[in-house]
């Protein structure tokens, strides 16, 4: 008889597939202008559900890392595999919107897109938010496996609390609801590696 954890490393197992899925969903969502404001079928935008699948195999493989490397060794991971992404998405969006879209960018601006403070809406430019986010959870990942192997299921349904009030009570800003929204199955992730 199948137990649940087996059906987790079933589905871990074929992470090439998932992932294939994933990509193919995200450049669809990016290539094809899809209405989603008026469609019912918004929480299954293909980019929605590739974000999605990314994010639950980055808590489960996550876990392993930790598990398997001090801290310190970690961290150092984890900034050497994002980081330069970031800085160089950053660059070449700098470039490309100086070039093509006349802005004016100063050092400040570039300097609050490296340190991720764009994503709290301090200086710079928003095109890159999903990789300061992506850098939030590495920093903040000890901390939620922490949470997720102590309190297990309820720390999701915590999460998904905490995310019903953060939407009711800020109701604006679409990249934090669509970076705050998929904390769950971030967790979720981390719980089926558990």
């Amino acid at each position: 008889m199948k137990t649940s954890a087996d059906t987790y490393r079933n589905i871990v197992s074929n992470k090439l597939f998932f992932s294939g899925v994933a990509i193919i969903g995200i450049l669809l969502s990016h290539l094809i202008r899809v209405d989603k404001e008026h469609s019912i079928w918004t929480i299954f935008y293909p980019g929605f559900v590739g974000v999605d699948i990314f994010l639950f195999f980055g808590g489960y493989g996550l876990c392993r890392s930790l598990e398997s490397n001090p801290l310190k060794l970690f961290y150092q991971h984890r900034i050497k595999r994002i980081y330069p992404i970031m800085v160089l998405f950053t660059l070449i969006s700098y470039l490309i919107a100086c070039y093509l879209q006349h802005h004016d960018f100063t050092v400040y601006d570039i300097v609050c897109n490296l340190t991720t403070l764009n994503f709290w809406d301090i200086g710079g430019f928003r095109f890159e938010w999903y990789l300061s986010f992506i850098l939030y959870l590495y920093l903040l990942f000890p901390l939620l496996y922490r949470i997720v192997q102590r309190w297990g299921s309820i720390s999701i349904i915590c999460s998904f609390l905490l995310l019903f009030c953060f939407l009711f009570f800020y109701p604006d800003g679409w990249f934090y609801q669509c970076a705050f929204s998929r904390i769950p199955i971030f967790l979720f992730g981390i719980l089926c590696y558990q």
